[in-house]
């Protein structure tokens, strides 16, 4: 997956888990997750990369962690 759209969420309204498993952040659009979404887990290994990447996934930094 390379892009993560707001279509991936139309509609959802108790989605407040996602799961990430590319070690690179896809790219998102401004409106792709609900704001309901409580936590974002990726790879270990990737955490910081996704916190700081500019295509909106800094928006989500204090909602990413590592995966359990």
């Amino acid at each position: 997956m390379k892009t993560i759209n707001d279509a991936f969420s139309r509609g959802c309204t108790s989605l407040t888990t996602i799961t990430c498993l590319a070690k690179t952040p896809p790219a998102l659009t401004l409106s792709s997750f609900p704001f309901i979404v409580k936590v974002i887990y990726v790879p270990a290994v990737s955490v910081e990369t996704y916190k700081a990447t500019s295509s909106f996934w800094s928006r989500y930094a204090d909602k990413i962690t590592a995966m359990p």
